[in-house]
């Protein structure tokens, strides 16, 4: 794991103590798995929301839906995100 991702793994435990609680799962591949799930997420949805594509994001609220359902994190902050992105998309494809 690079530097960059243990600093933002640090700080996101530090902006939302509480998001893993409730996982699910006491593996640790397990969890592992699921941290770099929910890390691609959040880069996919860091992206200016005009660059990312249809397919990225179905794929960003099935892995969201799996994060949240399946192994029990609390995303609220994380799904306020996502309904930006997709209002705007939204928007932007009615205007085409």
């Amino acid at each position: 794991m690079s530097r960059v991702s243990k600093l933002f793994i640090l700080r996101l435990f530090r902006d939302h103590p509480d998001f893993a609680v409730n996982v699910r799962s006491k593996n640790q591949l397990v969890k592992k798995t699921y941290m770099n799930l929910l890390l691609g997420l959040i880069e996919t949805l860091n992206k200016p929301p005009h660059s990312i594509t249809d397919t990225e994001l179905s794929n960003a609220q099935s892995e969201f839906i799996d994060l949240t359902g399946a192994a029990g994190f609390k995303l609220v902050w994380l799904k306020t995100k996502l309904d930006e992105i997709f209002s705007e998309n939204s928007r932007t494809t009615s205007r085409i």
